[in-house]
């Protein structure tokens, strides 16, 4: 095999794995639209928390930090074509839908603390 067939095989796993994503994400809103925040939004609170978590135990590179926010700005875009309604806020400023992202403890998503 060569280092070509590596990358096309590569390439091609993580567009199966972004599509999985997608389609996740796409079943999480129909599931807090049929369902109270009562019961979603423990559940909620418990991935964000272990992203960010996680997130701060790799300490990612600069580059690895601008992939993550392409490929959330173009999911952001994704769910902005399919419900029709732009998002408020602004993702780069670590505001979306009019709410600051912050953590509990203080510090910006990235981990850094408030300014």
């Amino acid at each position: 095999m060569t280092d070509s067939n590596a990358r096309e095989r590569l390439d091609s796993k993580h567009g199966r794995d972004r599509q999985r994503r997608i389609e996740a994400i796409k079943r999480w809103v129909e599931y807090i639209r049929s369902e109270p925040p009562e019961t979603w939004g423990p559940q909620q609170n418990a991935v964000v928390d272990g992203q960010l978590d996680a997130a701060r135990a790799a300490e990612a590179t600069a580059a690895h930090r601008q992939r993550t926010k392409e490929i959330a700005d173009d999911l952001l875009t994704i769910g902005d074509r399919e419900s029709g309604e732009p998002r408020q806020g602004n993702i780069d400023s670590g505001e979306v839908n009019g709410s600051d992202a912050d953590s509990d403890d203080g510090s910006d998503v990235d981990g850094t603390r408030n300014r």
